[in-house]
């Protein structure tokens, strides 16, 4: 948790300055989504997002996602930076993932790596947007998240 809190900080702090070219200096929202290819069964996953803009084509992004299970719990965080298009809604990320599970007296710790590919639109404030990531910690499992974001500042 002091690992995502000191990300989170230093993605805010350091681009900062930079706000005059990215389109929207904050967002930050919601998301659900699935996990499938590589599990038996699939599980829901509910989070949050931020999203700073470096520059218009590079943004940094902090997620933070819980699993709804019968059983135990799990969450994780990817910090990840996305590289969109100049002229559309396309986007390509990578970054760190890190993995917390728990079930009865096991607990699990993972940090690994993630990619994704996504679609984000521009609504006025609204940002929608589609991703597919793979993280990797511990094993792939593929996911899939629908979001949407609300814009401060500038755009």
């Amino acid at each position: 948790m002091r690992l995502s809190m000191v990300a989170a900080v230093t993605l805010i702090a350091i681009p900062a300055p930079l706000c005059g070219e990215a389109p929207c200096c904050l967002r930050v929202g919601a998301h659900a989504g699935r996990t499938g290819i590589g599990e038996e069964v699939p599980r829901t996953i509910v989070g949050a997002q931020l999203t700073v803009p470096v520059v218009a084509v590079l943004q940094a992004h902090v997620s933070g996602s819980h699993f709804l299970l019968d059983v135990g719990y799990e969450w994780q965080v990817e910090a990840t930076l996305r590289l969109r298009h100049p002229q559309g809604p396309v986007y390509v990320a990578g970054g760190a993932h890190v993995r917390r599970v728990g079930i009865g007296d096991v607990r699990i710790f993972d940090l690994g790596i993630v990619g994704a590919i996504g679609l984000e639109a521009r609504l006025g404030r609204l940002w929608p947007y589609g991703e597919f990531r793979i993280p990797y910690a511990g094993g792939v499992t593929a996911q899939w998240v629908l979001g949407l974001s609300y814009g401060f500042g500038r755009g």
